[in-house]
């Protein structure tokens, strides 16, 4: 004869209960906190504005502020990839429309993955020092990352990204904590190299060069 052990009514409930609150947790998880997240969160304002798009190319002014008096605090230089699947096409087309990168993606249900490539600083231009209204030579904290971004079954590298960073937003130190760089292993198979890395400076070495 089988034994059939019975359960107490508190203890089904208390069981189901849990795991209700497991599964909204997990089906309502936020989304990781952007860039974008960050400066509203900081500042109290958010705003983008694409000064440039050519090809897979495009530069942009991550702002806080009010039009007369925004200022910088992420300049941004980014290389699309130039074979993106279908499924990417809509929120790529709205980013080339000049929707904020990481919450559109985020808003079409791409979950976005950062791999570091580089942390170093730029030294304030003109044209930063203007933007950021800060003195020219300023040491600007600068990381450069690969991102990919993932839904169902698909995985693909999206863009390279340099992003210089105004003190008051992310100092050298705040984007190393934020951001850590590969492991050793990993640099030692070249995994912080990209194809496009070369390419991707040469353009932000002209946008600082730019009045």
């Amino acid at each position: 004869m089988i034994s059939r052990s019975r359960l107490s009514p508190r203890f089904l409930k208390t069981s189901l209960a849990l795991l209700c609150s497991a599964l909204v947790t997990h089906c309502s998880a936020p989304r990781p906190t952007l860039n974008s997240d960050l400066i509203l969160q900081k500042f109290g304002s958010y705003g983008v504005q694409v000064l440039s798009q050519s090809g897979s190319v495009r530069v942009s002014n991550l702002f806080s502020g009010q039009a007369s008096d925004s200022v910088t605090r992420t300049f941004a230089v980014v290389k699309f990839d130039e074979q993106l699947p279908q499924a990417l096409q809509a929120p790529h087309q709205k980013i080339l429309a000049g929707g904020s990168l990481g919450a559109t993606l985020s808003d079409h249900g791409w979950k976005l993955a950062k791999r570091t490539l580089q942390h170093s600083a730029t030294m304030a231009t003109p044209r930063l020092a203007r933007m950021m209204n800060i003195a020219v030579g300023t040491p600007l904290a600068t990381h450069v990352y690969a991102l990919s971004v993932k839904a169902d079954n698909v995985n693909v590298h999206y863009a390279l990204i340099a992003e210089i960073h105004h003190p008051a937003h992310l100092t050298d130190v705040e984007s190393k904590q934020r951001f850590p760089t590969e492991t050793e292993n990993d640099r030692r198979n070249g995994n912080h190299s990209h194809p496009s890395l070369e390419e991707l400076h040469k353009h932000v070495k002209s946008e600082l060069r730019k009045p």
